[in-house]
């Protein structure tokens, strides 16, 4: 008898949030709940973001005040809507109005010639065609340069695409578990199995209980070129 996969239960972390019980789902389709649902969106989002803490049958906002779910949906929906699904990429993620590059000059001589100082190390071997060396103290040269010459300056450059989905403003996956050391994809990977078993309606104990260690696993992609011949070949190269 041929034994087919069976999906008991999903999970997963995104632009929209958590994905079991579909609440990611609802965030993409938030203007079309109920008001019912659009408030218990809006809370589990912002206790995800940091913006709420649930206690004592309350919400405790970032000022350290308590509010009714009615209260502290109103005051963090706007929050809770900009800092999820596409938007602009986040600075701390990548700055996309100041791209470091690099921007090539034409530089010719005036009526004086091109004069600036270099430590001897760096002057190129042999001398460009136009330039003259002149040893000076301290282990420097002075270059002049008669005619044209070609140079590099840094610059920051800004994007043309700006924006892009993101996980939540403020969630941080490396925050929920001992991630010492793990790159950011790994981590969601294990917050997204964990999230996907903890949606399977049975206790933790019960599957333990039925499986071996190695008979639960989550592929996670960063780890992907490592899980060849050539990508180990290379860590090992690296090591």
């Amino acid at each position: 008898m041929v034994k087919l996969p069976v999906i008991t239960a999903f999970g997963g972390y995104g632009p929209a949030g958590r994905s079991s019980s579909h609440h990611a789902f609802r965030r993409m389709v938030m203007e079309s709940l109920p008001e019912d649902q659009q408030q218990e969106t809006l809370l589990s989002l912002a206790v995800l973001m940091g913006l709420l803490k649930y206690q004592d049958d309350g919400y405790l906002n970032a000022e350290g005040n308590m509010r009714s779910a009615a209260q502290a949906a109103a005051e963090i929906k706007e929050a809770v809507l900009q800092g999820t699904l596409i938007r602009k990429i986040a600075k701390e993620y990548f700055d996309v109005d100041a791209v470091a590059s690099h921007a090539k000059l034409n530089m010719a001589a005036g009526a004086e010639a091109l004069s600036f100082d270099l430590p001897s190390r760096q002057v190129p071997q042999p001398l460009p065609q136009g330039w003259r060396a002149e040893p000076l103290p301290d282990d420097r040269v002075r270059i002049t340069v008669r005619g044209e010459m070609d140079c590099k300056i840094d610059v920051t450059l800004r994007t043309e695409a700006q924006a892009a989905g993101q996980l939540p403003q403020g969630f941080r996956p490396g925050d929920h578990y001992s991630s010492q050391f793990h790159p950011r994809a790994l981590q969601m990977a294990i917050v997204a199995a964990s999230d996907a078993i903890n949606a399977l309606g049975i206790p933790w104990r019960e599957i333990r209980a039925l499986i071996a260690p190695d008979q639960l696993g989550v592929y996670s992609g960063n780890i992907l070129g490592s899980s060849t011949i050539k990508g180990l070949a290379v860590c090992c190269n690296r090591g």
